[in-house]
């Protein structure tokens, strides 16, 4: 009988395993949570705020953390609108400090303009995004290339630098 539960507890180990190889048992044993292919809806007062869509997401509850692979965000203004979109190849949020960490592909299409970086900090509380690799943000038209951005979350101040632009502006128009 001991054996048929310790084979059926690896069984159960191996055909659980997660589908991203760099994922240990260990982290999976002192996860709280883990699913596949999942969808996250948010709303308030009877309107959606955002739809998450993710392949994989891990919970630890000791590090009030959740990782998630391939994610979708999408966000949406009060009239129940599509207003921005962001992708990633996975992030982390930290729950306690509400940051969120996007690494690898991210892509933000919004109404106010698009990002695209390998890595992004979204700290929530402060309203900051920032990154210090290689960014590229295309806003009415123009598009501006750098190095160490610090944003808000509208992108109306960015900051860059080693900076290259793109694009044609009249004098009296302040674009960033």
């Amino acid at each position: 009988m001991k054996k048929f539960i310790i084979l059926l507890i690896t069984i159960l180990l191996f055909c659980c395993k997660s589908k991203e190889s760099n994922i240990s048992q260990k982290e999976i044993l002192e996860s709280v949570e883990i699913t596949d292919t999942l969808v996250i809806y948010s709303s308030s007062k009877d309107k959606i705020e955002w739809i998450l869509y993710a392949d994989y997401m891990q919970k630890f509850a000791n590090e009030n953390t959740i990782k998630f692979q391939n994610i979708k965000l999408e966000i949406f203004d009060l009239n129940e609108n599509l207003s921005s979109t962001i992708f990633s190849d996975s992030a982390k949020v930290d729950e306690k400090k509400n940051i969120i960490y996007a690494n690898g592909n991210v892509k933000i299409y919004s109404q106010k303009g698009d990002l695209f970086s390998n890595s992004l900090v979204w700290d929530k509380n402060k309203g900051e995004i920032f990154s210090d690799d290689f960014v590229k943000i295309i806003k009415d038209g123009n598009v501006i290339l750098g190095e160490r951005l610090r944003t808000d979350s509208n992108f109306e101040h960015v900051i860059l630098q080693k900076v290259s632009a793109e694009g044609e502006v009249e004098e009296s128009k302040n674009v960033w």
